[in-house]
């Protein structure tokens, strides 16, 4: 088996001992994952069959960054979870509408997201009944695109309107749309500033939580205290003058935790660079793979090169945003001394579990 042998940051491993994840840390200027790894096994046994080949990323040049510091060796492999991807995942097909004539129209609203975008970005609604015949999804009380429905999960393209998520039956010419049942939120239309999104297919979903006081490091972001759900086609913001758009009400002093997996189709020579104001971390597999972290008067970028096999990597990208100011967070990377470039979209993958996400 090869492993990960880079000479990566000692501050990167944030839990005692390891750099998998485990208990929260007490202290509040420790950043750390939010429990979404927790599959290693108990026993202290191997996870992975050692039949089993795994993609692998390995080190193979010295570290470019801005702000290198204290290092240490890091001896643990990098593991796919899943086989490769030759390209795009296939779209889930649409389930037949199994509405029935003298159905009561009865619908529940469980969540969405995200829950702000600017027009024309995609939207996933989750709850039930949303297979209907005569489904209408309305953001105060204006109809949006449906572009793909299930039982449980609606797709939508935001056309406008101001106000609430609501769900309901189209109404009858001249008649008032009247919604069943509605989010306890105001979905905001506009915010451009982490771009649209214009797939559910592919892209990264991030939660954003409240900061409460001043830190100079990403501290806990603590599970159950969301205060708003984005997504991103990837990771290119780029607003160098002051950043005054809000995500879950704020415009300063916030974290987003972006979640979902990497796709790596071909094996080579990687550079991921990682550019942030203020601070920012990459993790693969639970692995620390770039460290932006700390508060910093302008853009800070950092750049690692690995040799990547092919596979898909589950991906975690931590930011946060302090006092009033740039809002930058890039995502990069280039093939074998190729041009750096923004990770595309088709590249991304949201969590499985992103339903779980919803608010």
């Amino acid at each position: 088996m090869k492993i990960l042998q880079p000479t990566l940051f000692a501050s990167l491993c944030l839990l005692a001992g390891a750099c998998v994840i485990g208990p929260k840390s007490n202290d509040p200027n420790a950043g750390v994952y939010d429990d979404y790894y927790s599959e290693a096994p108990s026993d202290g046994s191997d996870a992975t069959a050692s039949g089993d080949k795994d993609p692998e990323i390995a080190k193979t040049s010295e570290v470019t960054s801005t702000n290198s510091s204290s290092r240490a060796a890091i001896a643990k492999a990098l593991h796919a979870k899943k086989p490769k991807v030759a390209g795009k995942k296939k779209k889930k097909k649409k389930k037949k509408k199994n509405a029935k004539k003298g159905k009561k129209f009865k619908v529940a609203f469980d969540g969405a997201v995200p829950n702000a975008g600017p027009k024309g970005s995609v939207v996933e609604i989750f709850g039930s009944g949303l297979d209907q015949e005569g489904l209408m999804v309305a953001i105060g009380g204006k109809a949006q695109e449906i572009l793909e429905a299930s039982e449980d999960r609606v797709v939508i393209k935001v056309t406008g309107g101001k106000g609430k998520l609501q769900l309901g039956k189209t109404p009858a010419k001249g008649k008032e749309f009247k919604a069943v049942d509605a989010s306890e939120y105001d979905f905001v239309v506009g915010g451009k500033a982490l771009g649209k999104r214009t797939t559910a297919d592919n892209g990264l979903v991030g939660n954003v939580y409240a900061i409460d006081g001043e830190v100079s490091e990403l501290p806990v972001f603590e599970q159950g205290s969301e205060i708003a759900t984005v997504a991103v086609d990837n990771i290119d913001i780029n607003k160098t003058g002051q950043f005054k758009a809000k995500l879950g009400g704020r415009n300063e002093w916030y974290g987003i935790h972006f979640r979902g997996s990497l796709n790596i189709t071909e094996a080579g020579e990687y550079t991921f660079c990682l550019n942030a104001d203020d601070g920012a971390q990459l993790y693969l597999d639970g692995n620390p793979i770039l460290d932006g972290d700390g508060a910093f008067a302008e853009p800070n970028e950092v750049c690692e090169t690995f040799d990547v096999d092919p596979g898909e990597y589950a991906l975690d990208l931590l930011k946060y945003q302090g006092a009033l100011g740039p809002m930058v967070l890039q995502l990069t990377w280039s093939k074998d001394g190729g041009e750096k470039v923004a990770i595309p979209a088709e590249a991304f993958f949201p969590p499985e579990d992103v339903a779980d996400m919803a608010r």
